[in-house]
């Protein structure tokens, strides 16, 4: 049988808020625990807020064990799971992966590091500009489970970091979206940033690979840092905070992970990704070891001599692959898109404009592109913004497809509809 009383000063001169003092008629066997809703039923709504905004439960409970029954002791447990509780039904859920890191490296720099684990970038150390808090919290747990520690109220803002380039040049970079807590370690979520349109290249070097993050037109080099891919940075100073451009890392919208998910491949969609995934080896295979022998080409250019076939060869473009497959299939278009479409050779620059009226065929605004080279100009009229990708088509389509894309950051020309266009056309963006 639980009976409970109301107590003003229950903790003295320590705790003046409304207390509940809950008696039992015997205190051995497991912990009580209480539903949700008999929780609401016998505890104050005011009694829970009070205590979650100006006391530690975990500490009082520590500092009054000595002094009080068992009976108080159980009631602290209840109600610190009722908060728990009650917390864990507002906050963000991020599950950011404790690694064995460093803050900062033994020259005074910070390390900032590109976790695959983590699903929200984090801020932490010294080598930050703290630029804003958005006034929202996460609920940031460790990679081991749920019941694992738990950071219940970790704000989310957005902060700045410099980063001194092998060139001499400083650059500052601002991580949107993100945990900010002192203690804990920089990360970068490789998720987050791709959401924003950053190009990450993760592989080592050692092993091949490039080791660089591309934020717009700037690249970022990483390093390996005891296993993990890192970036040196340090807190900017009040002029390179004045005088610098600032790259965003990731978008400056509300960033939920949770929304950020994929079905399993069904069986069909797995045989085709082993296909894909073969023939790009085999394609890379052949591009490795077939060397070009002018001798062997000279027949099939009608034999225009030599010096003539090692100039055609050094100034081909080889967007062109040998596909093979057994067994054979029938093919009604080619298998590279690219090889469909008129070729620019040369990179072209687009944007999204608006107009202040709308024109007679319905525009509101049009996707404008332009010749680096040439400085030919087109435009495409669009009823909405988003229907950029369409335009994307229609330029590829009518005009041709140039070697390289420029374009900002903005949500339409970020998306993985406008990427996927890019990557279908083997055009560089």
């Amino acid at each position: 049988m639980v009976q409970v009383e109301e107590y003003s000063t229950a903790f003295g001169d320590k705790c003046r808020a409304p207390y509940v003092y809950m008696h039992t008629d015997s205190l051995e066997g497991p912990p009580l625990r209480m539903s949700d809703d008999e929780v609401k039923e016998k505890y104050p709504d005011v009694l829970i807020k009070y205590m979650l905004e100006n006391y530690n439960l975990r500490d009082l409970r520590a500092e009054y064990a000595r002094t009080y029954s068992a009976d108080t002791i159980r009631m602290m447990d209840l109600l610190s799971w009722a908060l728990e509780k009650q917390q864990a039904k507002h906050a963000r859920s991020r599950n950011l992966l404790k690694i064995n890191a460093k803050t900062s490296s033994e020259d005074g720099y910070g390390v900032m590091y590109l976790d695959s684990g983590a699903d929200s970038c984090s801020i932490g150390g010294d080598a930050w500009h703290i630029d804003y808090y958005t006034g929202r919290y996460a609920r940031v747990s460790g990679y081991k489970n749920e019941n694992g520690p738990v950071d219940e109220k970790v704000p989310i803002g957005g902060g700045i970091t410099a980063v001194d380039l092998p060139s001499g040049e400083a650059v500052l970079l601002r991580a949107n979206e993100s945990t900010i807590d002192p203690d804990a370690n920089s990360l970068l979520s490789n998720n987050q940033l791709q959401a924003a349109g950053c190009v990450i290249y993760e592989k080592a070097r050692r092993f091949g690979g490039k080791s660089a993050i591309k934020v717009d037109d700037l690249i970022v080099p990483l390093h390996m840092d005891g296993g993990l891919m890192a970036i040196k940075i340090r807190k900017p100073t009040e002029q390179e905070l004045q005088d610098l451009p600032v790259y965003d890392l990731t978008m400056d919208e509300p960033w939920y992970p949770d929304h950020w998910t994929e079905e399993p491949l069904s069986q069909s969609e797995y045989e085709q990704l082993q296909d894909e995934l073969q023939q790009i080896n085999h394609n890379l295979h052949q591009r490795h070891l077939v060397k070009p022998d002018p001798t062997t080409i000279a027949p099939y250019l009608l034999h225009p001599g030599e010096e003539t076939v090692k100039k055609t060869l050094e100034n081909t473009t080889t967007l062109g692959t040998t596909n093979s497959q057994w067994p054979m299939r029938q093919h009604y278009k080619p298998r590279n898109a690219a090889l469909s479409r008129r070729r620019f050779q040369e990179g072209y620059a687009t944007d999204t404009g608006f107009a202040t009226v709308t024109s007679y065929e319905g525009y509101n605004c049009f996707q404008f592109f332009y010749g680096i080279n040439s400085h030919y100009e087109s435009a495409y009229g669009l009823t909405r913004e988003s229907d950029g990708p369409k335009a994307l088509l229609d330029f590829f389509r009518q005009e041709g497809l140039p070697i390289s894309l420029l374009r900002d950051n903005s949500k339409m020309q970020s998306s993985e509809v406008w990427s996927d266009h890019c990557r279908k056309f083997w055009v560089y963006f």
